[in-house]
């Protein structure tokens, strides 16, 4: 089984759900969990509001490194049957500066696009949480919406992704979808893409380890350490041999068709690499190695 890397992230990574409907919360909540995202859920637009409040509360609190590592993902069910009137955040006070002039032109269509209009006409209105991202759940799929998820996208420097709901629990898709896309807007880029090739190539710690160039192979928790602000790098060369790792995977996927073929020949010998294999060099923890492999798959890539 490979490592699991995002264990090791530092900080903290959170979810807070709104969805009216309890057996998809705990699916939500689970797919998060399963990803190290702590979840918080709340079953009225007016209690997930104040959880993403006290939330941004708390990160202005933080120094600059701990906000950039403490990062938090808001999750909106579209259909929300207690929601069919924006009306009734007036009368909470911390909301109520934020609602548009005229609310009652607002058509919610009885709660089925509640959720959108609360992304649209509070969320993104309001100026402590703009800025963050978005995932938008829904029973059904995109259809009509879709202009509306543009709109979102476009408009906003947040992201805002939609996933159909009934992935979430599936467990022939095994949540992939959802818990994928919170990890896009959560995790640190780098440190994502590393958990993912261990994943896909099924490496173990030290072989991680190998190719980042640690020093002690057996301390997994330092590759985590890579993207620590508030830490001393155990390394000064890591976003190098990521964008190394990242130029020979993306060459590899389109160099062979499936998963079987690329592993074999990761994990062959080849004369042209002194009778080792691929693997092994991206392993050792030499720099010079790594790279060699690089201009190599560069080359019977044809680049």
């Amino acid at each position: 089984m490979s490592v699991d890397l995002l264990q090791y992230a530092p900080g903290d990574r959170r979810a807070l759900f709104l969805d009216d409907q309890l057996d998809t919360i705990r699916a939500e909540r689970e797919e998060a969990r399963r990803a190290w995202i702590e979840g918080q859920s709340a079953e009225h637009a007016w209690e997930f509001l104040e959880l993403a409040n006290e939330w941004m509360a708390k990160r202005e609190e933080m120094s600059p490194q701990q906000r950039a590592e403490n990062r938090c993902l808001l999750v909106i069910d579209v259909n929300l049957k207690d929601f069919d009137d924006i009306r009734s955040l007036e009368d909470h006070a911390d909301f109520s500066d934020n609602l548009p002039q005229h609310p009652q032109s607002i058509d919610t269509q009885d709660g089925r696009y509640a959720g959108w209009v609360l992304l649209e006409h509070v969320v993104r209105g309001d100026p402590r949480l703009r800025d963050l991202p978005v995932i938008m759940l829904s029973g059904y799929v995109i259809g009509q919406a879709k202009p509306r998820l543009k709109r979102a996208e476009n408009d906003h420097s947040a992201p805002t992704r939609f996933i159909q709901k009934a992935a979430v629990g599936d467990p022939n898709k095994n949540g992939a979808g959802f818990r994928n896309a919170a990890c896009d807007l959560l995790y640190d880029k780098r440190l994502l893409f590393l958990h993912r090739l261990a994943g896909f190539w099924e490496l173990e710690q030290n072989q991680v380890t190998g190719m980042l160039g640690l020093r002690d192979p057996d301390k997994i928790s330092a590759v985590g350490e890579l993207y620590d602000r508030r830490r001393q790098q155990p390394t000064t060369d890591a976003d190098q041999r990521v964008q190394i790792l990242y130029a020979i995977r993306k060459n590899l996927k389109n160099l062979f068709r499936n998963r079987v073929s690329e592993m074999d020949w990761l994990t062959s010998r080849h004369s042209q690499l002194v009778n080792r294999s691929p693997l092994d060099l991206m392993t050792s923890g030499e720099f010079a190695e790594l790279a060699a492999l690089r201009s190599y798959v560069d080359k019977i890539c044809g680049r």
